[in-house]
């Protein structure tokens, strides 16, 4: 059957012999096998029922046989001139009207249109609208589908992660405090053995003197008993050296001090949640040209400003460690670790322990600075005047380091035969994770040596390695995520990438030094490029510092300088 021809269900049946056909009647009487068709009325009409149908007149009938049917809309009828029959559509209005309607004064002066030219342009949008829905919309939201369930088991494999790291983390504080514990019980079984040596000797001691004083009883007896006057006044009293040769023990027994748990101090011990986000974004499910990823909270600039530039004095600067928006620490070629204001006057100086330059500084979350030594293959926190060693290698020597939002150092290291490299987490001196080999076994990092590091906000490690030129991004199990090789150059004059320094923003995008292009590449935390800061006369950047204000701090290696580069609105 047609499919266009719309049957009223009260006029057709199912014929048991035909279940899946449809049995098609006369409106009227409901015989089977109608022979016409009333196009205005939509509905079938048997030969004897013609008739009578078309003596209503309340509407233009036409019949026609029942082969030469043909779907003809429905209008309707106007609603101010019954039962004229609307063929027009006024387009100011959006309704439909009749021929009449046209000059009266609801719609004097409107542009009206056929209205089964309008019903076939509204036909021709409602078509492309249904190919739009099945071919593009639908497709997709199943394909926004498939992300969001593989979105579920990835999150889910991250909070199990997280889960089992904080659950590592109450193993590694009730290890330590069981050491203590052990300790303090050591050293309570150790003083317990002392005083009771010094007691049994005090025993001894006194029992010897009783037996002196019993020897020295009996002799007075004899004496006493005697009538011999050179025997008496011979007799001289041993009292005295009795007396003080009596010991005298002073015992003071040790106690416990308890002191009082500080429950915020013990949370900052434990290490912090960083709170996650939930953001919804509605937009377009079809990406059209030129259309690109929503735009950021904080937008790049199209062209960075210098805020500063700061001359420390250093003919080779390494890096700069920021205390405020005014005070800076720097390392470079030199054993002293300067801080600088922005006006380039030094404020404190400070000698490393062992006088060898510093590799990398860093400063911890309680803002003490820690900078790694590598001939000295030692990790330093500087508290005050003093400073500690806190990590002492044996046949490892440290190069880079950076604190993480939980209080941990990650130092990246190298073995003295310069085969392996690696990243490690401490806590405090105690060594928590090793990150080195990815899920077969196969080395994360270049053998030769890694660069600068540091973590994002998403707790993504980022680390340079020198030897492949590239940055190397690891999740906070330690498994790979992606690398980044820069950008594919079609000038045969830029030179390859060569990534020295690296940070991170609030945005979590990561900021790369290229050394000998003269430029800092930002990255969007998925690796993707998004632009350079590449027109600030920048000259060899090396040390790259990202402040709470995202404002980066570049040292240029070979000037000294320190710039303050503004890359946000």
């Amino acid at each position: 059957l047609d499919c266009n021809l719309q049957v009223h269900c009260n006029y057709k049946t199912m014929d048991p012999r035909k279940c899946a056909q449809e049995v098609l009647r006369c409106k009227l009487c409901g015989t089977s096998g109608p022979a016409f068709y009333c196009e205005v009325c939509r509905f079938y009409i048997c030969a004897r029922c013609v008739g009578n149908h078309l003596l209503d007149e309340s509407k233009d009938h036409k019949v026609v046989p029942f082969e030469r049917r043909k779907f003809i809309p429905i209008f309707p009828t106007c609603s101010k001139h019954t039962p004229k029959q609307c063929d027009l559509h006024c387009e100011q209005c959006n309704i439909p009207i009749c021929t009449r309607c046209v000059s009266s004064y609801d719609h004097l002066g409107h542009k009206a249109d056929d209205i089964m030219i309008t019903f076939q342009r509204k036909k021709e949008i409602l078509q492309q609208d249904l190919e739009e829905l099945e071919n593009s919309f639908l497709p997709k939201c199943h394909e926004v589908v498939s992300k969001i369930k593989y979105q579920i088991t990835t999150m889910n494999e991250g909070f199990l992660e997280l889960s089992n790291e904080i659950e590592q983390r109450g193993k590694d504080l009730h290890r330590e405090i069981e050491t203590i514990i052990e300790r303090n019980k050591s050293e309570i079984s150790n003083m317990h053995k002392k005083y009771l040596a010094a007691m049994e000797k005090q025993e001894s001691q006194i029992n010897n003197v009783i037996a002196e004083i019993t020897h020295n009883i009996s002799d007075l007896n004899n004496v006493l008993d005697s009538d011999d006057f050179y025997l008496v006044s011979a007799y001289n009293s041993k009292k005295d050296s009795i007396q003080r040769s009596v010991p005298k023990l002073k015992i003071t027994f040790p106690s416990f001090c308890i002191q009082y748990i500080n429950k915020e101090q013990l949370c900052e011990q434990f290490g912090s949640l960083s709170s996650g986000s939930i953001t919804t974004e509605h937009g377009d499910l079809i990406e059209h040209p030129g259309v690109t990823s929503p735009p950021l909270d904080k937008p790049l600039l199209a062209q960075p400003k210098i805020l500063s530039c700061t001359n420390t004095g250093y003919s080779c600067l390494y890096r700069v460690m920021c205390v405020s928006d005014k005070r800076m620490w720097t390392i470079g070629n030199s054993s002293f670790i300067k801080l600088y204001n922005i006006q380039g006057e030094l404020l404190d100086s400070i000698k490393t322990k062992s006088w060898n330059v510093p590799s990398d500084i860093a400063l911890s979350v309680s803002e003490d600075l820690v900078y790694t030594d590598y001939y000295d293959r030692s990790v330093n926190v500087i508290k005050g005047n003093r400073i500690e060693k806190v990590v002492k290698l044996l046949t490892w020597r440290p190069l880079n380091v950076c604190s993480t939002l939980s209080g941990d150092l990650l130092v990246t290291l190298i073995r003295d035969d310069k085969k392996q490299s690696q990243i490690v987490r401490y806590s405090g001196s105690t060594e928590k994770q090793i990150i080195q080999f990815d899920d077969e076994g196969k080395p994360l990092f270049s053998t030769v040596q890694l660069g600068a590091i540091c973590e994002n906000r998403n707790l993504n490690i980022c680390v340079i390695d020198i030897e492949a030129c590239a940055v190397v991004v690891v999740n906070q199990a330690g498994k790979l995520r992606f690398k980044y090789t820069g950008l594919d150059s079609e000038s045969t004059s830029e030179k390859s990438f060569d990534p020295v320094g690296i940070s991170t923003d609030s945005q979590s995008q990561i900021l790369v030094a290229d050394y000998d292009n003269n430029r800092i590449h930002i990255v969007d935390q998925n690796g993707h490029f998004l632009c350079f800061i590449d027109k600030c006369d920048m000259r060899h950047p090396y040390g790259l510092y990202v402040d709470v204000g995202d404002n980066l701090y570049v040292t240029e290696f070979d000037r000294g300088h320190v710039k303050k580069i503004q890359y946000h609105m």
